[in-house]
């Protein structure tokens, strides 16, 4: 895609003066100069949200949740019910990784429901079905509705054939980090000792 293209040009013009750059400043540079390289605002929320995500996966919760705050508004406003539910399924996860319970169960619970109607993607669906199962279960509300949505999330990435991530589990047993990248490491990133369950699909299942 042409727009990408040059915003990677100008991401790699930028770092060259900046030997020093951080992969979370590449990430607020991407997020600042989307806007003025992609003018629809359906494309433009999708590449906030795939920065947003990177932001996640590299640990930046505060600012990836900064961003998907933007991205919910947006699809709100446009009644994008695809991007509504995928930003508030991150979005939810990341607020129970932060300890904002209430907002975590309100926003995951909204995205499952949004998940269901027409034009969401595979991907979508099945993160929001995990984000809502798992944290509840995290949390000690267990239920055979929880293990049907994960079985669920197995499915539609089995299916569609959606790319594994790796799973994280910190020494409390408690919470977890998921990263697109197979080979991404929490560890010094987040707070805490974590350890890799072996790598798998969306869901941590083979």
């Amino acid at each position: 895609m042409p727009v990408a293209g040059e915003i990677t040009v100008l991401l790699r013009d930028w770092s060259a003066g900046n030997p020093a750059a951080t992969v979370p400043e590449f990430l607020e540079l991407g997020v600042k100069m989307l806007p003025q390289y992609i003018k629809d605002r359906s494309d433009l929320r999708q590449a906030q949200m795939g920065l947003a995500e990177s932001m996640y996966e590299n640990g930046d919760l505060d600012s990836a949740q900064r961003v998907l705050t933007q991205t919910t508004a947006s699809a709100k406003a446009a009644k994008d019910i695809p991007a509504e539910a995928e930003s508030e399924a991150f979005s939810g996860n990341i607020a129970y990784l932060q300890g904002q319970m209430d907002v975590g169960e309100a926003l995951t619970a909204h995205a499952l429901e949004l998940s269901r109607k027409p034009g969401v993607s595979p991907a979508a669906r099945a993160w929001s079905a995990i984000f809502y199962a798992w944290n509840r279960d995290n949390n000690g509300y267990r239920s055979d509705e929880n293990v049907r949505l994960l079985q669920f999330a197995v499915k539609e990435c089995r299916d569609n054939n959606l790319t594994p991530r790796a799973t994280w589990i910190d020494s409390t047993g408690k919470s977890y980090f998921q990263a697109r990248d197979a080979g991404a490491n929490p560890n010094g990133v987040l707070e805490g000792t974590w350890t890799q369950r072996q790598a798998a699909h969306g869901d941590g299942s083979q």
